[in-house]
């Protein structure tokens, strides 16, 4: 196979400017420049300009991994976002949302999928927590998150969504799944339905779990006898 190259860049690619690199070409110092890329007062406006212009003309990108080196708390801006599968619409929907109000407030997102795997949960959680994100975002598969006290301990945010943890107090938000259920056999019924099927995902998930306990206590509520409705369906050619 023949290579080509491109002669006119060098092997080793050309150097990233620098912030030395943006304080020389607007002529200020490089504590005015960290400045004004940290958004801390003290900067006049016309001062601001100049290193804005020599950013955009260096094309400089500032590195956020050194700097929050450098932070007094530590911070590092990104948040991990562990979901059941990505390329799942909902988990889409709900990773573009958090990213959306992420990236506003400056803060990065760096996301996962689980897929129903407990290993992977705690292998992807733990990747995420080595490189310092400043919070959890959880949608969890296993059912024991006792493993993460001492991260709670050692003083990190984390949200579990769509499902509770297990063995771990935290902040949760979900969906009332059973009441959901419920109301969407109430609706069928008051249209004249009997014969209501159901389609569900794994008992051992917990969002499942509760909406077939919706499923079921609805149509007892409504007097809609569960066995004979199924007997009816499996019947049915």
């Amino acid at each position: 196979m023949q290579t080509f190259t491109n002669p006119g860049k060098k092997s080793g690619g050309r150097p990233r400017p620098t912030m030395r690199d943006v304080a020389a070409l607007a002529r200020v110092s490089v504590t005015t420049v960290s400045r004004v890329i940290n958004g801390e007062p003290g900067v006049s406006a016309h001062l601001a300009l100049r290193v804005g212009a020599a950013i955009e003309q260096l094309n400089y990108r500032h590195n956020l991994t050194a700097s929050s080196l450098r932070r007094a708390d530590g911070r590092s801006a990104t948040i991990g976002v562990v979901l059941e599968y990505i390329a799942n619409p909902f988990d889409s929907m709900l990773h573009r949302a958090i990213e959306e109000f992420a990236i506003k407030r400056g803060v990065l997102v760096l996301g996962g999928s689980v897929e129903e795997d407990e290993v992977r949960e705690r292998e992807l959680i733990a990747a995420l927590a080595s490189r310092r994100v400043d919070g959890l975002v959880i949608m969890p598969a296993g059912h024991d998150h006792s493993y993460l006290l001492n991260e709670r301990i050692a003083g990190m945010p984390m949200v579990f969504l769509d499902r509770p943890p297990a063995f771990l107090d935290a902040d949760t938000v979900m969906t009332d799944n059973l009441e959901g259920v419920r109301r969407g056999v109430r609706h069928l019924v008051s249209h004249g339905h009997k014969r209501i099927g159901y389609i569900g995902d794994l008992l051992t998930i917990t969002t499942a779990q509760l909406r077939v306990e919706g499923y079921r206590a609805e149509l007892q509520a409504q007097g809609i006898d569960l066995s004979r409705l199924t007997a009816d369906l499996y019947a049915t050619p």
